[in-house]
C-alpha cells in the first residue's frame, strides 16, 4: 500500500486552504472521472465543474471563486480555474514552446 496523507497535511504542504476535514486520508491523485473518495482530483477549467461535482474523489484542487462542490476543497491561488474562453489552444501552445526550444 502508497503512502496516505492527510488533507491538513496536504494543504499545509502546498499552500492551500482547505475546506473540510483536516483528518480525511488520502493516497493519491486521479482525474475527476477515475476518481475514487481516497484520491485528490482537481478542477483547471470551469467548463468541468459538473464532472467535479459529479466525482466520486474525496477532495478536489480548484482555484479561488469554485464553491458549491461536495467534495473537501484545496483551494489554490497558484492554479487559477480557466474559463474556455481563457485557455489557449494546447497545441497551439506546445508549438510555440518547441519554436523557442530551437
Amino acid at each position: 500500500m502508497g503512502a496516505s496523507y492527510t488533507l491538513g497535511r496536504l494543504a499545509e504542504a502546498l499552500g492551500a486552504t482547505l475546506v473540510g476535514d483536516p483528518d480525511r486520508l488520502v493516497t493519491g491523485v486521479a482525474p475527476l472521472d477515475k476518481a475514487g473518495p481516497e484520491h485528490v482530483s482537481f478542477l483547471v477549467n470551469s467548463r468541468y465543474l459538473r464532472a467535479a461535482a459529479e466525482s466520486a474523489a474525496g477532495a478536489v484542487m480548484v482555484g479561488p471563486g469554485i464553491e458549491g462542490l461536495p467534495q473537501a476543497l484545496l483551494r489554490v491561488d497558484s492554479a487559477p480555474v480557466r474559463t474556455p474562453a481563457s485557455t489557449p489552444a494546447p497545441r497551439s501552445a506546445r508549438a510555440r514552446s518547441w519554436k523557442r526550444e530551437r
